[in-house]
């Protein structure tokens, strides 16, 4: 068992370097949900807060991500900061946050952005950006330079995890896996195999490249009816040239 902070822990050490490294938004990340029936959808939030109780996000809940989550509190993030050539992938339930929190979060937003909280009907049609800039400008006179509360259909999640899974590239695609499973207020984890791309491949071979092949009887490979063309398959690797060729003579 592994105790419940460390991956909270590595979380926090791949995000303050991220901060450093990615040209903006290393809080984006990637949040799916899905109709009870099994239609998924997905879309780049921003992360809010994060602690061992979960990672924090705020939203219009009569949108659709707020709509589906109001039927199916089971979700996935996506967290990828390409600078490091690191992910982390979520898996678990989105829980409402406190009224509190809301509060607290939504004052500390630009006035502009609590102005359009109440402006914007998320997700549904809209006629031009006219409408959207009329509405603005009607909550901009009515709240004048007044406070301006929090919209009751505003509110965020938490998303308490159920698996986090670590992914750290390697070369060759040979990628690190790790994935923590959570078990009560600890962890049970492992180590998952990487997924590598292949292509399928067709090259002209001569006679050299011919009999290696049939005497190594390379496994996926086979000659065309003319017995020239070699047919298979080859891995997708940018920097992977080497792997290729012997691919290529078997």
């Amino acid at each position: 068992m592994i105790d419940f902070h460390i991956p909270f822990e590595t979380f926090s050490d791949w995000f303050e370097k991220a901060k450093e490294s990615e040209p903006n938004d290393p809080n984006a990340m990637n949040l799916a949900t899905c109709t009870p029936d099994g239609k998924p959808s997905s879309r780049m939030v921003l992360l809010k807060d994060f602690d061992q109780r979960g990672f924090v996000f705020y939203t219009n809940l009569e949108s659709r991500k707020g709509n589906e989550l109001a039927l199916n509190q089971h979700v996935a993030l996506n967290f990828h900061w390409k600078s490091l050539r690191k992910q982390v992938r979520v898996e678990g339930v989105a829980e409402s946050v406190t009224d509190e929190e809301a509060d607290a979060y939504y004052q500390s937003r630009a006035r502009g952005s609590r102005i359009g909280a109440w402006a914007s009907a998320q997700s549904r049609p809209m006629e031009g950006m006219f409408v959207l800039e009329r509405r603005v400008a009607e909550f901009t006179a009515k709240f004048n330079i007044g406070e301006i509360p929090r919209p009751d259909h505003w509110s965020g999640f938490r998303v308490v995890p159920q698996t986090i899974e670590f992914w750290s590239d390697g070369k060759f695609r040979l990628h690190e896996r790790i994935v923590y499973h959570r078990d009560g207020e600890a962890w049970t984890t492992e180590r998952l195999f990487p997924w590598v791309k292949y292509e399928r491949y067709n090259a002209r071979t001569n006679d050299h490249q011919r009999r290696r092949v049939r005497a190594a009887g390379h496994p996926g490979w086979r000659f065309d009816a003319g017995g020239r063309d070699c047919i298979g398959y080859r891995r997708i690797d940018s920097d992977c040239d080497e792997v290729r060729r012997v691919d290529h003579d078997g």
